[in-house]
């Protein structure tokens, strides 16, 4: 509960952010993209006085030396002050530095650009959709149903890691030899037929849970309860601040351009009008 009254804390003040940058505005770069990485930051545990540093190194463009040099401040502070966090674990732990610095890197850029995307095409989404929109607005218990149809629709990812089949197996009629590799397409399974009617049609009534937007079983996201506070803030309170609100302008239609490791979504611009 401590962290949810953060992260609506922190929307919050992105979203006075957003009344001060006044219309049109890029959504994705002055409301979706902060919000996440100041969620991120929250999460992990960097002290409040760094999470500027930490938007301005990992959401723009910066060297990677720079990074290391800003973990390196990051973890030389919390280890004069230690707290119930993910670095003070790290700190704790019996890891050496080198070990702690290289996995501290990876948190600090993991997940966080996939909550971002989420908030940017799931506002888009709904405003593409107005009868949806209208819905959400007159029923707003419909938000928590509401964000699994959406990750349903806008999975980050087209295909995940691949798996490596140990034994030979066959899945539904197809033989696969031990060694061989297969690519899981999250977006393919996430339009079924077999799984959702009408798989095409955004419905936030539709029981979507079951979707592979944050993955499945011991390969799901980590962080995928922590993402679902972030979206569900970010995309309500914004609704709630600009009743409004309208689309001007989306860099890019579906699909989003790639990015890797894997083959993942990236949003461009979304200019919006906050009438």
């Amino acid at each position: 509960k401590g962290y949810e009254s953060d992260i609506k804390a922190i929307v919050s003040k992105q979203i006075k952010n957003l009344v001060a940058q006044g219309s049109p505005v890029d959504l994705d770069e002055h409301y979706a993209q902060p919000i996440s990485a100041a969620g991120h930051a929250r999460i992990l545990g960097i002290p409040e006085m760094l999470h500027a540093d930490f938007t301005k190194l990992f959401v723009g463009e910066s060297d990677e030396s720079e990074k290391i040099e800003y973990l390196r401040k990051v973890l030389a502070l919390k280890k004069e002050s230690l707290a119930d966090d993910l670095l003070s674990d790290l700190l704790k732990s019996e890891l050496s530095k080198s070990e702690i610095e290289g996995l501290t890197y990876s948190l600090m850029l993991s997940g966080r650009d996939n909550v971002a995307y989420m908030i940017s095409t799931g506002i888009v989404a709904l405003l593409r959709h107005p009868d949806q929109l209208q819905a959400l607005r007159d029923d707003p218990t419909l938000i928590d149903a509401g964000i699994e149809e959406l990750l349903r629709v806008s999975a980050v990812f087209l295909t995940m890691f691949p798996r490596t089949a140990m034994e030979d197996v066959e899945i539904g009629g197809i033989k696969i030899a031990c060694g061989q590799s297969v690519s899981v397409s999250a977006v393919a399974a996430n339009h079924d037929e077999r799984q959702y009617l009408d798989p095409d049609r955004i419905d936030l009534t539709r029981d979507a849970f079951g979707h592979l937007g944050f993955g499945h079983g011991i390969h799901g996201c980590l962080g995928q309860q922590v993402a679902r506070i972030e979206i569900k803030e970010g995309i309500m309170q914004l609704l709630q601040a600009f009743p409004n609100l309208k689309l001007i302008h989306v860099d890019q239609d579906e699909p989003m351009a790639f990015v890797h490791p894997v083959a993942a979504y990236q949003v461009g611009k979304v200019i919006v009008d906050l009438a």
